[in-house]
């Protein structure tokens, strides 16, 4: 079939001449069209939720690992490049905040006041406002002249918010005109209070008790020359008796003056009497672990739940005898080494140190490793790995096996501090040794060991440690709550 064309005639308009736009059949554009104009829009929408829903998942993550860490032993909260004094409590409250007991959200524990009355005080860990007071003993013009605002008298956790202390009004004397001297006590008492608003449940006397140990609804008093008694926490009733025996090998001065003490080490009641070693009764009284005449001491490890009964060799040499419910006694040579926080991911995992740092199965005192590494501090277990502290930085090692996963470096003429833990980094303070240098708060990567961040301490703080979850920083003159 040939190709046909056909010439046709058009008419051209002048632009005056057009016709109205509306007046025209016009076909409807592409859909595509429509949504290429609305198209980045619709991808800002996705790109915002994508992240809005990354950032709650990040969220969501952080708030669980952080509850994770939370009800992990010696975890402290979280801190940051921006860390600095949130409060520093006034010196009569300073060996609270240092050496007291987290209960309720506070420090709680024992404070002698400027005019000299001693009450038992609780400090919001958060703000450092005082939350309740409860004075156990009135003014006291001769303590109230005293430099020494400590006080050898005791408390411990009774039940979750029963608190329970071993108060009296002896103290001892210090100024600047004359040596310390021991003012004996005229009461003594054990106190139980409730730890939410400080009121007193029980107030009892007791005579010439040194000491005291809490267990569920039980009170040890170690007495001076009466031995030990179990009391009935709340009235007082007796429930057993144990008496050590006379002095032993040690016919030291300090033997024949110094008194039975006891201690508390987990479910078991520890009793130090001058001359033997550590006795070890359980709650019921009976004898689990009897003295025998040495010179020894002893060291409780709260975060790993640890007792370790020392001695010491012939030769000089201490070794480490450690003690865990439902297992043989292990002795191992060297001095056990306390951890600061612990995950459990090494539960069967112990570590003395002398001039070396070595690793021990708890269970049958074989040894795991040995490191040529010389610990200063207690360390930190976490995720499979031991941190410590050294004299020339921290380490790293891997728990199992010992072999170094990495180590840092401290500043010229400074030292490594105690090393604590947000369960995200290794804190420590990179401290002078002496001189004006102002100390730095560093976190540490736990995988590599790469500084994540430093900042530089107030002036005043040399150093840090921590309390609970609490992070303090230490000067001269007393603490502060780093946050």
């Amino acid at each position: 079939m040939g190709h046909r064309s056909r010439l046709q005639s058009v008419e051209l308009l002048d632009e005056e001449r057009l016709p109205d736009e509306s007046s025209v059949d016009r076909v409807p554009e592409p859909r595509r069209r429509a949504v290429g104009r609305w198209w980045p829009a619709f991808v800002a929408v996705v790109a915002v939720a994508l992240l809005a829903g990354t950032q709650e998942l990040l969220d969501t993550r952080q708030r669980a690992a952080e509850a994770r860490f939370a009800t992990i032993p010696g975890v402290v909260r979280p801190v940051g490049p921006d860390v600095r004094i949130a409060w520093q409590p006034p010196v009569a409250l300073a060996g609270l905040v240092r050496e007291g007991i987290a209960a309720d959200g506070a420090f709680v524990g024992l404070s002698v006041a400027g005019n000299g009355s001693q009450a038992v005080v609780a400090v919001d860990q958060r703000t450092g406002d005082v939350l309740w007071s409860t004075t156990l003993f009135g003014p006291d013009a001769s303590r109230a002249l005293s430099l020494d605002r400590r006080t050898a008298d005791q408390c411990a956790r009774a039940t979750e918010h029963r608190l329970a202390c071993l108060v009296s009004n002896g103290y001892q004397h210090f100024d600047r005109a004359s040596s310390p001297e021991i003012v004996p006590a005229t009461s003594t008492r054990v106190v139980v209070l409730d730890t939410r608003d400080g009121r007193i449940v029980a107030d009892r006397p007791v005579t010439d008790v040194t000491s005291m140990a809490v267990f569920p609804g039980l009170a040890v008093l170690g007495a001076r020359d009466r031995g030990v008694t179990a009391q009935d926490l709340l009235t007082g009733e007796e429930r057993w008796r144990y008496l050590p025996p006379s002095a032993g090998v040690d016919l030291s001065q300090a033997a024949l003056t110094s008194s039975v003490k006891v201690f508390a080490a987990g479910d078991l009641v520890g009793v130090t009497n001058p001359g033997w070693s550590v006795a070890l009764l359980d709650a019921s009284g009976a004898v689990v672990r009897p003295p025998v005449p040495a010179v020894a001491g002893y060291r409780y490890d709260k975060v790993a739940g640890v007792l370790a009964l020392l001695s010491t060799t012939e030769s000089g040499q201490v070794r480490s005898s450690i003690v865990r419910a439902g297992l043989d006694t292990v002795d191992l040579p060297g001095t056990y080494l306390e951890v600061s926080a612990d995950d459990a991911s090494l539960p069967d995992l112990v570590l003395t140190a002398d001039g070396m740092l070595r690793g021990w199965d708890a269970r049958t005192g074989q040894p795991w490793w040995t490191s040529q590494e010389t610990a200063t501090g207690p360390a930190v277990v976490l995720r499979g790995r031991v941190y410590v502290p050294t004299m020339t930085g921290i380490v790293s090692l891997d728990g199992r096996t010992g072999s170094l996963s990495w180590r840092s470096a401290v500043t010229p003429g400074h030292v490594p501090g105690a090393l604590a833990t947000d369960g995200s980094a290794i804190l420590v303070a990179d401290q002078p040794v002496a001189g004006s240098d102002r100390s730095e708060l560093v976190a540490y990567d736990l995988d590599d060991g790469h500084p994540l961040w430093r900042a530089p301490l107030p002036a005043d703080i040399r150093s840090s440690t921590s309390v609970g979850r609490v992070l303090l920083g230490l000067s001269t003159d007393g603490v502060a709550v780093l946050g």
